[in-house]
């Protein structure tokens, strides 16, 4: 929708709001697993939960008029954003940080604004350009670029075979 905005100038704040949620995702996700690996992820979510209402909850008495009006859409998308995005997609995620490697745990977040876009289009029918579905590619073959397993050998590595005498079942710290 910002193709419309007229000049590139106007792009400037949301991609910089954008790179700067993107490296905060990135730094949280590092945190997370460094130093909360750990924890009971039960205790752990409603945590998060908690940080996020102490930073939206004052934008929202300021900016907001707080007025809701009760109807089965809102419902329905209440339930969906804390059943689905709120409790199992974050669940998930620190699932998958406990279990996988980190970087394809944040890897994961780029594909969220093409789902968004891709569900947008099928459910309620919004276009979509050629420079979107451009997008949408890009992340998806960063993604897959950065998912991908790491091919890792040591075969005619002189570094990785055991000098004479060595146990080769204990690690090395020689240099390569």
């Amino acid at each position: 929708k910002l193709a419309g905005a007229g000049a590139l100038a106007a792009l400037g704040a949301p991609l910089a709001i954008n790179v700067a949620a993107m490296v905060a995702v990135t730094a949280a996700t590092l945190h997370q697993k460094r130093a909360l690996g750990g924890a009971d992820l039960r205790t752990l979510a409603p945590i998060q939960y908690v940080g996020a209402l102490v930073v939206t909850a004052p934008a929202a008495l300021l900016f907001e008029d707080l007025r809701v009006d009760w109807t089965l859409e809102t419902w329905l998308a209440l339930g969906w954003s804390v059943v689905v995005l709120s409790i199992v997609a974050v669940m998930l995620m620190l699932v998958m940080i406990k279990r996988g490697e980190v970087s394809r745990v944040a890897a994961l977040i780029y594909l969220v604004p093409p789902t968004a876009a891709l569900q947008a289009f099928v459910l309620f029918g919004e276009t979509l350009t050629p420079i979107q579905i451009g997008g949408m590619a890009l992340a998806a073959a960063g993604v897959a670029l950065a998912a991908r397993p790491a091919v890792t050998s040591a075969e005619g590595c002189i570094a990785a075979k055991p000098l004479p005498g060595e146990d080769a079942a204990k690690p090395s710290h020689r240099p390569a």
